[in-house]
């Protein structure tokens, strides 16, 4: 079975290159492959730059497409890579996050095993818990030490992290509503991801006070 891992990018110069090489570090079930399609969103700091000098430069465990276009928000970013993608199940994911060795091969488990059409894990982590910045997101949201989720989260999500290319394209993907994007799935399909246990990855909060007034800004933009 193929897997299509999602990233969209819009100014993640400092970020894309670590999700990069921990993806290429996955390990999977025999006869399972992966691919990787990376989308920028009309990038200003360099980061399309550094992606190009990592395809060029760097041997590849699994094929990498890169594409580009006008900056229209990561929703539209994700739903035109979603359509170019060659995978059965899409993998969506952030590209300041980084990825255990297991991480698709235990995000996917229960869809590839007909438990279940989507997924996403609790086990996210801080992956810069040693910024005292970036401690404070927690602080703020009243979260355990270096979790991102609580410890008491139910089994069933808000967010996709995995779900079938079938599914996903039944509803056109994800609403263009700004922050909370993703959230619109499982509105519209009507059933939300279950966790899929020891899928476990590592989300950078923001750490310094020029990422959280960007951050802060984009959240800021929800109707609500």
């Amino acid at each position: 079975m193929v897997f299509s891992v999602i990233i969209p990018t819009y100014n993640e110069v400092g970020f894309i290159i670590k999700c990069l090489a921990s993806l290429q570090k996955q390990i999977l079930e025999p006869g399972d492959a992966l691919e990787i399609i990376v989308i920028d969103d009309g990038s200003t700091d360099g980061t399309v730059d550094k992606i190009k000098h990592f395809l060029s430069n760097i041997e590849l465990q699994f094929p990498i497409s890169f594409l580009q276009q006008n900056h229209q928000g990561p929703a539209i970013a994700r739903n035109s890579a979603a359509k170019a993608a060659k995978g059965q199940i899409l993998v969506f994911v952030d590209a300041d996050m980084e990825f255990h060795k297991f991480f698709i091969r235990q995000l996917v488990k229960p869809i590839k095993s007909n438990q279940v059409k989507g997924t996403f894990s609790k086990k996210e982590y801080v992956a810069n818990w040693d910024q005292s910045l970036a401690r404070c997101w927690n602080w703020n949201d009243s979260l355990p030490e270096k979790k991102r989720i609580p410890i008491n989260y139910p089994d069933e999500g808000e967010d996709f992290r995995a779900i079938l290319k079938s599914e996903f394209l039944k509803v056109k993907g994800f609403d263009n509503v700004g922050y909370t994007d993703t959230w619109t799935l499982a509105k519209k399909l009507g059933y939300k991801p279950r966790n899929a246990v020891g899928a476990i990855y590592y989300h950078y909060n923001p750490g310094n006070l020029i990422e959280i007034f960007k951050h802060a800004s984009w959240v800021a933009k929800r109707e609500y």
